[in-house]
């Protein structure tokens, strides 16, 4: 199921019908009298753009909310939830406004910019209720977005910890223990991946997960049955750092959007006000 709204989100979305319906069947019966549609001057036309306008401004609130969010003035939840539903109830009241037509430059700019932020809303709605469900079922591996670079030095550390202490101590790949190779096949197999540990997809010698699956089967029969266990490790390692790039690239459209939409909400904000103030003028 793409989204899962629970009991507040179904709250919100009956108050929105709530608030809308009665303004929109007002100005089709008003409409229907008049035998067309009316504009933003008439009475049901100057309601719904008033409560659509309303709204903008309440959306907005959203961030200077986000700014005080230490003051936990109201969980978040119930504002993302109003947010949303409030939001796409303006769409119609706000189309209702213009009499289905886009009029001078003013109302042209503005209507586009509502529509631009409203799809860059709904954009957000659906990245953010889709990509973390994938992750948690694709990427188990999954680590804080701003922590992989440790996270990736770590696995490098867990690694030669299990050589030094199956193999022991080796400096540049020199095996102490004569007689036997294990030591110097690991550490050179470690050498060999200790780039992609670390960088993921920009390693110079990036490798696929198929070729390194060919690179460890080769490992593994290079070195005794009781050290073929690391080898295990350094390709589980590889796995998970190659889940941290598809992380990356996630968090990047889960989170990229963000800037977009509030850019896009300022100018619409701005641009309501003078269309506000050049209607009370012109009155």
């Amino acid at each position: 199921m793409l989204f899962n709204f629970g009991k507040l989100h179904r709250l919100w979305g009956l108050l929105s019908l709530i608030i809308s319906v009665p303004f929109i069947a007002l100005y089709f019966i008003a409409s229907d009298r008049a035998g067309k549609w009316l504009g933003g001057a008439s009475i049901p036309g100057l309601w719904c753009g008033s409560i659509a306008g309303a709204i903008i401004l309440f959306e907005m609130l959203l961030w200077p909310r986000k700014i005080l969010r230490a003051w936990r003035l109201v969980p978040t939840k119930y504002w993302m939830a109003a947010h949303i539903w409030l939001g796409l109830a303006s769409v119609p009241l706000a189309i209702l406004h213009c009499g289905f037509h886009l009029g001078g430059t003013l109302a042209t700019l503005l209507m586009s910019f509502f529509a631009v932020t409203i799809v860059s809303g709904v954009y957000g709605l659906v990245m953010q209720n889709t990509i973390p469900k994938w992750m948690r079922t694709h990427l188990p591996s999954e680590t804080i977005h701003s922590q992989i670079d440790q996270v990736s030095f770590r696995f490098i550390a867990e690694i030669e910890d299990l050589i030094t202490k199956k193999c022991g101590a080796q400096l540049a790949g020199v095996n102490d223990n004569a007689g036997t190779g294990d030591a110097s096949e690991l550490w050179g197999a470690l050498d060999g991946i200790r780039d992609i540990l670390l960088h993921g997809a920009k390693a110079k010698n990036k490798e696929n997960v198929a070729q390194l699956a060919i690179r460890f089967d080769s490992v593994r029969t290079s070195v005794s049955p009781e050290f073929r266990f690391i080898v295990d490790e350094m390709q589980d390692r590889c796995e998970r750092r190659f889940q941290f790039d598809t992380q990356k690239k996630l968090h990047w459209w889960l989170h990229s959007w963000i800037p977009l939409h509030l850019g896009l909400s300022i100018v619409l904000t701005s641009l309501l006000v003078v269309h506000v103030l050049t209607a009370i003028k012109y009155w």
